[in-house]
């Protein structure tokens, strides 16, 4: 039975041939995931087996020879051995490469620092308590680098090795270029921790993208003459981006101007939520990220402009290569503006996978591969394992996957219908090549959207077909001309007419997006659901065989998960400002402060309509109760009452006590969660128990002492000189 098992396996991976390449990045990004995973830094030890670990997987793969009775196992699994322990490592390096958080001031301060871009905010909901007091009145957000305290017991800091966004008081315009040097008052704060235990790690982002926390003006911004240390070429780029995107503003006026904007030189800031909010709800939302169908687009235009008017010249197409100088030329405006447009993750991916595919199309290989995307994958991934919690990469190079599987699949059908008449081949093809394009990208993709944002878009498919062509034909050919003729003051005609395009392109996504069942929430996946779905989908796409359908079970298992795992009963932010009550298939909430930021998270990660609790809950307190637990809410009230009526007391009854008041609630032995836990522990969420009572997880219990997880009263590295020695 073992000698028949192991024939099995050794026959499998031999009929993958070279597939078994492909699979190098999705191993490595398995080891990287799992040092993210854990609640503790790992120690000394761990580090020591990993390596151990490694170097045993290249031992096993040099000594597996065609005379052993399961060599291609023996390989394999030393590859996969070393390849997995390499990706915790490198995860582990980057992570402990990054400079510590620092300590925030709490009172506001004058801070100094160079000017890395400035960013005009969309406008804020119409609902926002802040629209009625600053109607219709720009928004600006700032990226400062090389951050100075100014004040007395700050002089002897160094600037802070992390950036800091400050957004700007309503209608302070900054007319300062990047690179130079300004002064702001701000009051500061540090990232948020996440909403709930197992929500979105902003502290995590933060940590990997080099941001120290954000804050907020009180003055206007001051530019400070003296030169210094922060112009350099990636400033005059910003600001060479930022040029193009105001002047694009003048010629375009609103989100016409914003969507150009967009796709020319990736300022996204100034798109509106309601823009954003119709291209997500129609399956649009990939038009509004500059990667691989804009790059295609830019290239494939470029190629065929070049090539057409090189071959207009007898001599030039009979002597020189006008195939190989077209071609080249294209990536090299590829690569030009994928920087104009910010080297966003996605650009970068489908740069390199452009890089490949010039390059198979030059020497007359395969041009589009599954080696190919899995070279750039692994590229990506060496360079910045963290990369592999992004969810751009995740939805690219799902997408890019299954793009490529489904063309492999359907090589011959289609050939077969191109041969079939005129009609098929100049009309019937073109359609079906869209709309599979739609199906194959958008069905490999919607998995990973559901899980990250929350909502089901079941007319993407129609929405692509409409908006699709007229990016690739209309919007980017003329952008592309209006980005030419920008530098002789030409480019007003192109934009306008560009313009047209992209309201054609807006209306179509406020159409689909309005449309009956547009877009259905859907609760948000646990991370192993996550892990099930990109699991599931690289089996399907990348196995050879009848087992790929394996793939599928993990991913309905995966899509299926936020209704297979239990959802907590009550959520509590903190600040102990928010607190969230499920019960009745609604989401009763009370807000004390102005988190709208967290009501907006619960109500989207738990897919509910959210109701208000009852008036008692917000003035005094009040009892809740869920399948037979009562629990009893003390509001932090300012009219707090010394005396309560006598029911309110019934300790026997109660399972948990909530307290944010002062008062005291003489009940020993009962669960409490007060003001001291959220100071330790942060947020928390109550889960009903197996055993019949409660379960309380804390936001410390679940991400674990880690480096971007602040300890218990710590505000970061003060960054104070060393003390001198004696």
């Amino acid at each position: 039975m073992k000698v028949c098992l192991q024939a099995m396996m050794e026959d499998s991976l031999a009929r993958q041939g070279r597939r078994l390449f492909c699979w190098f990045p999705v191993v490595l990004g398995a080891g990287s995931t799992f040092y993210f995973v854990l609640k503790a830094e790992p120690g000394f030890w761990m580090l020591f087996v990993f390596s151990l670990f490694a170097i045993a997987g290249i031992g096993l793969y040099l000594i597996a020879s065609p005379g052993m009775s399961c060599p291609l196992i023996m390989r394999v699994a030393g590859a996969g051995g070393t390849v997995f322990s390499a990706g915790f490592l490198l995860a582990y390096g980057e992570a402990h490469l990054q400079p510590p958080f620092p300590a925030l001031p709490y009172q506001a301060v004058w801070i100094r620092g160079g000017l890395v871009q400035s960013e005009l905010l969309p406008p804020r909901p119409v609902d926002h308590p802040s629209v009625n007091r600053h109607p219709s009145v720009e928004r600006w957000r700032v990226t400062l680098k090389k951050v100075v305290f100014e004040t007395p017991w700050d002089e002897r800091l160094s600037p802070l090795q992390r950036t800091l966004r400050v957004t700007l008081k309503p209608g302070d315009v900054p007319e300062v270029e990047s690179g130079e040097n300004v002064k702001v008052r701000v009051i500061l704060k540090k990232t948020p921790p996440p909403s709930y235990p197992g929500a979105v790690d902003f502290q995590r982002e933060a940590w990997f993208s080099g941001r120290a926390g954000g804050g907020r003006a009180f003055s206007a911004l001051i530019h400070v003459a003296e030169p210094g240390p922060h112009n350099g070429l990636f400033s005059r780029w910003t600001t060479l981006r930022e040029h193009i995107a105001r002047h694009i503003g003048k010629v375009l006026s609103g989100q016409d101007g914003a969507f150009a904007a967009t796709v020319l030189c990736g300022e996204t800031s100034t798109l509106s939520s309601q823009t954003r909010q119709d291209f997500a709800a129609s399956g649009l939302a990939h038009l509004l990220a500059v990667a691989g169908l804009h790059l295609g687009l830019v290239m494939t235009f470029c190629a065929f402009t070049l090539r057409a008017l090189l071959v207009t010249s007898p001599y030039l197409a009979l002597y020189w290569p006008c195939r190989t100088i077209a071609y080249v030329s294209a990536l090299v405006i590829g690569a030009f503006y994928v920087a104009l447009t910010g080297f966003h993750l996605p650009g970068l991916r489908a740069l390199g996978m452009a890089c490949l595919v010039i390059l198979a199309m030059l020497t007359g290989r395969q041009a589009l591969s599954l080696r190919s995307l899995a070279l750039v994958a692994l590229a990506l991934e060496v360079t910045k394992p963290s990369r592999i919690l992004d969810v751009s990469f995740q939805m690219s190079f799902m997408a890019v996957m299954a793009l490529i599987v489904g063309y492999e699949v359907l090589r011959t059908p289609l050939s077969d219908l191109r041969q079939r008449s005129w009609m098929w081949g100049k009309v019937g093809l073109p359609l079906i090549f869209l709309a599979l394009t739609s199906l194959l990208a958008g069905s490999a993709v919607l998995p990973v959207s559901m899980a990250h944002f929350g909502a089901f878009q079941p007319w993407f498919v129609v929405a692509n077909m409409a908006a699709v062509p007229v990016m690739g034909f209309w919007i980017m050919p003329l952008g592309l001309v209006s980005l030419l003729f920008m530098p002789f003051g030409l480019e007003t005609i192109p934009l306008h007419m560009m313009g047209w395009g992209i309201g054609l392109v807006r209306w179509s996504a406020s159409f689909m997006a309005h449309a009956p069942l547009a877009s259905l929430p859907v609760p948000a996946l646990p991370s192993w659901g996550l892990v099930l779905i990109l699991t599931g989908l690289s089996i399907f796409c990348l196995w050879k065989g009848k087992a790929r359908f394996a793939g599928t079970v993990l991913l309905c298992v995966g899509m299926a998960s936020p209704w297979l795992q239990e959802k907590p009963v009550m959520l509590i932010s903190s600040d102990g400002t928010e607190l969230a009550f499920r019960a009745h298939h609604h989401l009763y909430v009370s807000s004390h402060g102005r988190q709208d930021f967290i009501l907006r998270s619960w109500q989207k990660d738990f897919a509910l309509p959210v109701s208000t609790l009852p008036e008692n809950c917000r003035d005094h307190f009040c009892l809740l109760s869920s399948r037979g637990r009562v629990i009893m809410w003390m509001a932090p009230s300012g009219k707090e009452e010394k005396t309560f009526p006598e029911e309110a007391f019934s300790c026997p009854r109660l399972a948990l006590i909530v307290n944010f008041s002062r008062r005291a609630v003489p009940c020993p032995g009962v669960m409490t969660i007060d003001r001291q836990s959220l100071r330790q522990e942060g947020s928390w969420a109550v889960y009903h128990s197996s055993r019949g009572g409660l379960r309380l997880l804390s936001d410390r219990q679940q991400r674990g002492y880690r480096l971007w997880v602040m300890e218990p009263g710590q505000e970061g590295d003060p960054g104070l000189p060393l003390a001198p020695s004696e």
